[in-house]
């Protein structure tokens, strides 16, 4: 099911074509994908894909500091994940969850009843304010605040109450469906938190959120290595310098 591991990251990554331009003279797919690499919004798209079985698309990251090449020519809205199917458009990556969810049926994540799909959704989009508070995190202050790492953990406090309610071992049951898959990035940055704090903050997966904490290690299970923290925070640093040159 999880054919390709990403040994960084953790989450899964696509074999990636040589294309340098949509322009190029090589005949494009139906489908073209634009990531960046270690974005949680791109991670998410690129996880999909690899449960679909990674159907045909043109598929390539970009560099959106230093080179970003083509791709603000194509475009002009400067959206990250970027997805084309036959000429459309299609932007935020939960749009195109869905998109990509029903355009290849085949091991589907929307694979509970309508009533609990919309029950999860409400969840995805409260989920939000656990993506907030990542950033706020690690982008909006040279060193990490108390009053942030805090906002975080009260953010997250709701989803170890429903995983602990639903008493499964993911929120999709005993298989994880697509309320799982769009979460899982954001955890992965969690365990960087230790390293980017030189150790002074610690995240209380054990303490606080257990059933949070299998829940993340059973990914492993599935063949998705939960990356290394170290290199993730050394990452956040070097995106935080170049934006402070650029002036961002």
């Amino acid at each position: 099911m999880y054919p390709h591991r990403n040994p960084v990251l953790g989450t899964i990554y696509l074999d990636e074509p040589d294309y340098s331009s949509e322009d190029s003279d090589e005949p494009l797919p139906r489908l073209y994908v634009s990531l960046i690499r270690f974005c949680p919004y791109s991670e998410r798209i690129r996880l999909i894909l690899s449960i679909k079985g990674n159907p045909d698309r043109m598929y390539k990251y970009i560099d959106s500091i230093d080179n970003p090449g083509d791709f603000l020519k194509r475009n002009h809205a400067c959206k990250i994940p970027y997805i084309k199917y036959d000429e459309k458009v299609i932007y935020d990556s939960l749009e195109q969850a869905d998109f990509l969810d029903e355009q290849y049926p085949e091991l589907p994540l929307w694979n509970c009843s309508p009533s609990q799909k919309i029950v999860d959704k409400l969840f995805i989009e409260s989920f939000a304010k656990v993506e907030t508070a990542v950033h706020k995190l690690f982008m909006t202050t040279k060193e990490v605040k108390n009053e942030n790492f805090e906002e975080l953990i009260a953010c997250l406090t709701p989803f170890e109450v429903e995983l602990v309610k639903r008493g499964t071992k993911y929120f999709g049951g005993e298989e994880p469906n697509m309320m799982d898959v769009l979460m899982l990035p954001w955890f992965v940055l969690m365990d960087a938190i230790n390293p980017y704090s030189k150790g002074k903050f610690i995240f209380p997966f054990d303490s606080k959120f257990p059933k949070l904490a299998e829940w993340k290690v059973s990914f492993v299970d599935l063949g998705v290595q939960l990356g290394y923290p170290k290199f993730l925070a050394e990452h956040i640093e070097l995106i935080k310098s170049k934006i402070s040159v650029l002036g961002i």
